[in-house]
C-alpha cells in the first residue's frame, strides 16, 4: 500500500515505536534506577544540597526497600531515618503513618545533579542509555509517578511538559506507543507499538 493512497480507518497500522540498541553501557544499572526514583520521589536540598528521597513505608514498604537496595549496590553513602505522622482520615481517624527518608551526602549529590539538572531528566542522559537500561528507567519512572493497568497499559504524571515529552522518547525508543492527556499533565502508553490513521487531510 502506498503512503499517499492510506485512509482513514483503512485498517492499515502503521508502527510509531520502535527498539533503539546502538549504545554501550557506562553506566550502572542500580545507578540508572536511582535517577528514577530521584526524578520521581526526590527531592533538592536548597541549605545544603544534599538529595533527599522520600516515600511511605507504611504503604509502599517494597518500594521502601528496593530504593534501600539499589543504594547500598551503588555504595552511594547516604543516610536513613524514618518519622511517623498521624494522619486525619475519616474512615480511620488517628491512623499512624511512617514515611521513610534516604539521605544522599552532598558530595555524592554534586555529582547527580549533573546528570539530572533541577532533578529532571535530559535527553544526554536517555540517549546515553542501552535499551535495556531505558526499559529499567521506565520502570522506576512508571513505579515512582505512574500507574499500572492490568491489561499492560500504564500512565506517568508529571506537570513539567518537557519532561512528559522526554518520557515519551523512552517510550519511543523502547517500542511503545504513547499520547499526551489532553490536560498536558500525564502520558498515556498503549500496550501496541502501531496505529492505524484516524483521519487524513
Amino acid at each position: 500500500v502506498r503512503a499517499d493512497s492510506l485512509q482513514a480507518h483503512s485498517g492499515v497500522r502503521l508502527p510509531v515505536a520502535g527498539h533503539f540498541n546502538d549504545v554501550q553501557e557506562t553506566l550502572r544499572d542500580e545507578f540508572v534506577e536511582l535517577i528514577g526514583w530521584i526524578v520521581t520521589e526526590g527531592c533538592y536540598g536548597k541549605r545544603y544540597g544534599e538529595i533527599t528521597i522520600y516515600q511511605s513505608l507504611s504503604a509502599n514498604r517494597e518500594k521502601v526497600e528496593r530504593i534501600k537496595h539499589v543504594l547500598d549496590s551503588s555504595g552511594i553513602p547516604y543516610t536513613f531515618h524514618t518519622y511517623t505522622r498521624n494522619r486525619v482520615l475519616k474512615r480511620k481517624p488517628g491512623t499512624k503513618i511512617v514515611n521513610a527518608v534516604f539521605r544522599i551526602n552532598a558530595k555524592a549529590s554534586t555529582e547527580i545533579k549533573k546528570i539530572i539538572p533541577d532533578k529532571k531528566l535530559t535527553l544526554e542522559f536517555i540517549l546515553g542509555l542501552s535499551e535495556r537500561q531505558l526499559n529499567l528507567l521506565y520502570e522506576t519512572l512508571v513505579s515512582g509517578d505512574g500507574y499500572r493497568r492490568g491489561d499492560g497499559r500504564t500512565s506517568w504524571i508529571q506537570y513539567d511538559l518537557e519532561q512528559l515529552e522526554l518520557f515519551r522518547i523512552i517510550c519511543l525508543l523502547t517500542g511503545r506507543r504513547t499520547f499526551l492527556a489532553s490536560r498536558k499533565d500525564c502520558v498515556y502508553v498503549t500496550n501496541r507499538a502501531d496505529a492505524q490513521i484516524h483521519y487524513s487531510d
